[in-house]
């Protein structure tokens, strides 16, 4: 009888008796198994048995069993079925079929509770879904390979160095060279959170950020949460067009449907090229963190069919994603609670997390309006859980709210100064768990959401 073969029964006692053969299996096995995985409840609780006088430095044979699984469901006859066990199989064949039982049980479970809720009226079938779909998504994360968390210093300086020989794997060129430079990319499993006040051009970077990246055909997924597919994409197109056609083609425009003939003709050719971007975008409002852990799931596995590994979550913004109920009403929880879910989103899919966040607006009390760390203490999670923390900034905006001056020499000043900002932007690195903090100065055309390098010493240390 082979593994494919067997009872989930004898599946159970076999490996068992792998176990109590060769105690040096055990943790091995015990990493990837819990009694639970145990169809019969009594050979979960022998596991665990087994387990502990592993732990304790302590042989497992059938005496030491015996004398700790007295009272305990287990009988005589089926300890002494795990001592005559046939040992056929392999342990780790025998370990990925009891697993795979396990998870049938388990998808068996999640399919038998919708089918019980679909006839109760009671149960709204917005609840059915999401307790379904977060029971089967919680199952398919169980089923990933497990990473290794414990390290002696000789293991873990030999991963450390192989990780570094292989480093590029993990990062995602920005399509930045200033930001590539400093950065090394988008690091996949990182946090990071552009923050600022509005017309900053948080989105517009979203925009351009994600075409970047969809142009070297990796995932990219965006959660528009305040503006629609439509303008995203509008903005997408434009970007394009100006970056690999030279065509200026202002999104606003296009949108209204007036472009005129000549851009027009180099904004649909742009049209056509992002089609076959590995571009997701969700533009549903009210979305929780749950939400979002689940849809991402969703995304990974469709464009992982389609070749393209996910690689890029954008979530605009932090402001509008829903919180759960338990936290109602205290923000200071809710953001919290955000941050750190997105946090986890980031390892668990693998991937870079680019998440936006309108700051407070103390910031405009004061003469010079470029956000701090400080300017996120009401939201401090942000910070504390934000791998990196980049702060956009366009002196340009501020500029053209002030009143002109009354002396004709500032006011001359004023002017030159609007003329020279009108295609600038910073972006203040202000925390890097990587590296020094910094601030780069980019060229960019809002009415077409580009944004380009400038001269390479454009990028100084503050």
């Amino acid at each position: 009888m082979t593994a494919a073969t067997a009872t989930g029964l004898d599946l159970e006692i076999e490996l068992l008796g792998h176990m109590l053969d060769n105690n040096d299996l055990i943790e091995g096995i015990a990493t990837r198994l819990t009694p639970e995985v145990f169809s019969d409840a009594a050979l979960g609780i022998m596991f665990e048995t087994m387990v502990g006088l592993r732990n304790e430095g302590r042989p497992i044979t059938r005496i030491t069993l015996g004398e700790l699984m007295s009272g305990n469901p287990l009988g005589d006859s089926d300890l002494d079925r795990i001592g005559s066990a046939m040992l056929r199989g392999k342990p780790e064949e025998l370990l990925d079929a009891l697993l795979n039982r396990y998870r049938r049980r388990q998808i068996a479970d999640a399919v038998r509770f919708a089918e019980g809720a679909i006839v109760d009226p009671k149960t709204k079938p917005a609840d059915i879904l999401a307790r379904t779909m977060g029971e089967l998504d919680r199952i398919a994360a169980d089923m990933r390979p497990a990473r290794r968390t414990n390290w002696t210093a000789a293991d873990g300086i030999g991963d450390m160095l192989a990780n570094i020989a292989d480093s590029e794997k993990d990062y995602i060129p920005s399509g930045i060279a200033a930001i590539d430079r400093i950065m090394g990319g988008y690091r996949r499993g990182d946090l990071l959170t552009g923050a600022a006040r509005p017309s900053m051009g948080k989105t517009a970077l979203a925009v351009a950020m994600g075409n970047n990246v969809a142009r070297r055909k990796v995932g990219v997924l965006a959660f528009s949460l305040e503006m629609s597919k439509d303008a995203w994409l509008a903005r997408a197109t434009s970007e394009h067009a100006y970056r690999t056609l030279a065509v200026t083609a202002p999104y606003s425009e296009a949108l209204r449907n007036a472009l005129p003939a000549a851009a027009k003709e180099g904004w649909c050719q742009a049209a056509a090229a992002i089609r076959r971007f590995p571009l997701v975008i969700e533009e549903r409002a009210g979305l929780t963190i749950d939400d979002i852990r689940r849809l991402t799931r969703q995304a990974a596995i469709n464009l992982e069919r389609q070749g393209t590994p996910l690689g890029l979550v954008f979530v605009d913004y932090i402001g509008i994603v829903r919180a759960a109920d338990r936290y109602r009403g205290n923000r200071v929880m809710e953001v919290a609670e955000i941050t750190a879910g997105l946090k986890a989103l980031a390892k668990a899919e693998n991937c870079a997390v680019v998440a936006f966040h309108q700051i407070n607006r103390n910031v405009e009390q004061r003469d010079n309006k470029r956000p701090l760390l400080s300017d996120l203490r009401e939201s401090g999670a942000v910070e504390q859980d934000s791998d990196i923390v980049m702060f956009p900034f366009r002196y340009h905006y501020y500029l053209r709210q002030e009143e002109p001056k009354k002396d004709p020499l500032e006011e001359a000043t004023r002017l030159q100064d609007l003329t020279r900002t009108e295609h600038e932007i910073e972006i203040n690195i202000a925390k890097f768990r990587q590296g020094e903090t910094t601030t780069v100065k980019l060229w960019c055309d809002m009415a077409v959401n580009a944004f380009i390098d400038l001269h390479p010493a454009s990028a100084k240390g503050n």
